[in-house]
């Protein structure tokens, strides 16, 4: 038994605050599942002890990636479709696949349904292989006799996100490699190209214009601070469930939503994956509060999470979808109006669908318009930099020149 530290939100009073305790349990698995069943929707979950939390950072890197569960979700869905009893499908993809660590885990899926287990339970089983939503979908086929059906609609949200991912990252990168030059080009300055001039300076002797005194000093922190930062940066954000208070990254979040242009694209890529979910759920024969239940679990930003669990409450209190995420600001105004449009005529998942879309596309616009102000900021920011260096050197220069003669 592992001791886990967890923060909470009672689904039956959202915007009372969160709840947070520390109880023991087999697995993170095991006791998110125990916190729903107690009406607490898991916010975070982390090991109490730090060797703990160690040795679930490992076990994770074992899990199944997104290349291995977009195979394995197209390929089911193809065999399905063509009417290949579920064993049969997975013993064939098992054959097929040429990834060692997909393959054992098809083996051991194959295993589990000759033993009279359900797919659903067996792919739940499998880290990183199903998400809740995902795991749910098929749940939801195997009990509609539709499980064909239920493969597909994952495997189009799988596409779909995938799809959102690429079309970030593809953006980022270019920003990315001129912030790290910059990084890259400041610590050299400052560790090989100042202390040369400042020996000479120090040379020449004589009192130092402020510009280069204060040059040459920053030159010496920054050889330092750069690479403590970036250490600490990092660990933040690969460790950030296990080293930053739930408390801490909460306000960070909300602080982020209302920040200018980062903040809607924050809103707008958590708001398709929201309505992806919900489409997909609703599409394969789940009731609204279900596709909202899925919706919380792959919802990571905590704040939206709190305002989904609010919305869940009003709906089963009797309140239209439309107008509770409305009020809970759970979409942005544009996609709430597409969804209701949905609800009142009767096809909801296909508003929902639409919203994703729009979702995806506002995303994207507002992403290249983040990054067309990011890439000038950083090259002016690195051009500015070594100007002040040239500068501030050439003055010292001049100053100890005039001195000497």
């Amino acid at each position: 038994m592992t001791q886990y530290t967890y923060t909470a939100v009672p689904l039956d009073r959202a915007a009372a605050g969160a709840v947070r305790g520390t109880r023991s349990a087999q697995d993170e698995r095991e006791l998110r599942a125990t916190l729903r069943e107690q009406g607490l929707l898991p916010v975070s979950v982390r090991p109490n002890h730090a060797l703990d939390a160690l040795a679930a950072s490992f076990a994770s890197r074992k899990k199944l990636g997104r290349s291995e569960r977009a195979w394995f979700f197209q390929t089911l869905a193809m065999l399905l479709g063509s009417r290949v009893p579920v064993a049969d499908a997975v013993r064939e993809m098992e054959r097929l696949t040429p990834n060692p660590k997909l393959r054992a885990a098809l083996a051991e899926i194959a295993a589990e349904l000759r033993g009279g287990s359900a797919l659903s339970a067996a792919v739940e089983r499998r880290t990183g292989l199903a998400s809740p939503a995902h795991a749910a979908l098929l749940r939801s086929g195997e009990r509609s006799a539709g499980l064909d059906r239920a493969a597909d609609l994952v495997s189009r949200s799988i596409a779909a996100q995938d799809a959102l991912r690429r079309a970030l990252v593809s953006k980022l990168i270019y920003p990315a490699i001129l912030l790290v030059v910059a990084v890259i080009v400041l610590w050299a300055l400052g560790a090989f190209v100042v202390p040369r001039f400042a020996e000479t300076l120090r040379q020449l002797g004589g009192q130092l214009p402020w510009q280069t005194a204060l040059t040459l000093r920053l030159a010496d922190a920054m050889v330092w601070a750069i690479p403590i930062l970036t250490l600490v940066i990092g660990s933040a954000v690969a460790f950030r469930e296990k080293l930053v208070p739930a408390s801490v990254r909460r306000r960070f979040a909300e602080r982020v939503l209302t920040t200018p242009i980062v903040g809607p694209l924050v809103w707008n890529r958590a708001a398709a994956n929201v309505c992806q979910t919900m489409g997909a759920m609703i599409e394969g024969g789940a009731d609204v509060l279900s596709a909202v239940d899925q919706a919380i679990d792959v919802t990571h930003h905590p704040v939206l999470r709190e305002r989904l669990a609010a919305a869940r409450r009003d709906v089963r209190e009797g309140a239209d979808l439309g107008k509770a995420f409305a009020e809970g600001e759970v979409l942005p105004s544009m996609l709430v109006t597409v969804v209701s449009v949905g609800l009142r005529s009767g096809e909801l998942a296909e508003g929902l669908s639409r919203a994703g879309e729009l979702a995806a596309e506002e995303t994207e616009t507002r992403s290249e318009r983040l990054l067309t102000l990011l890439q000038p900021a950083v090259i002016a920011l690195m051009a500015g930099v070594v100007a002040w260096v040239v500068y501030a050197l050439i003055v010292g220069m001049m100053a100890m020149s005039e001195g000497v003669a």
